[in-house]
């Protein structure tokens, strides 16, 4: 064998261990911060992006409850009747960061009226919500989804995290019912 050949040799093994390496390290997880990172770096290199369409954030404060004069939970027929109004507007999507995951208290009529404005408008995400509860010996990790009658109706239901940082991840678990 020539050194050329032990040489090339050598370099081959090495690379082909270094690719071992990684491929382990990420199929266990071990690069996600690394990516993370690097998603971070990119975005923050490229800068803020003009949206191409305004963007309308509608939220619940003090002044809504004084204004209503209602307590939380509000009514979902409310909500409903908020995103028909909403819908007039034609956007290109709704967001609400509002979990659904129990049944409402007023009633199946109450469910049923926000479920027909979601499927009225056609283009409404609604939020999940991760729990986690800790036992003796176990974690349990559950997504709190939007119950099966608003969330049929819904474009997409979605969850998401923050990491320490305050950064903004979907996760990969979200689930979608229509898009």
């Amino acid at each position: 064998m020539t050194a050329w050949s032990q040489k090339s040799t050598r370099l081959w093994r090495r690379g082909a261990l270094f690719g071992a390496v990684v491929v382990l390290a990420s199929v266990l997880g071990l690069m996600e911060g690394i990516e993370r990172w690097g998603y971070d770096v990119m975005f923050h290199l490229r800068g803020p992006i003009q949206p191409k369409s305004p963007i309308i954030i509608v939220s619940i404060g003090e002044d809504s409850f004084d204004e209503l004069n209602l307590q939380w939970p509000w009514p979902r027929a409310l909500h409903g009747q908020f995103l028909d109004i909403v819908s007039q507007g034609k956007p290109a999507a709704i967001g609400f960061d509002i979990v659904f995951p129990e049944p409402s208290s007023r009633g199946r009529k109450d469910d049923q009226a926000l479920a027909e404005a979601i499927g009225r408008a056609g283009n409404v995400v609604l939020a999940a919500a991760f729990a986690q509860t800790k036992g003796a010996h176990s974690i349990k990790h559950d997504l709190n989804a939007p119950i099966p009658i608003v969330r049929e109706q819904a474009a997409a239901s979605t969850a998401f995290s923050t990491t320490r940082n305050g950064v903004c991840r979907l996760e990969a678990n979200a689930s979608y019912s229509r898009l």
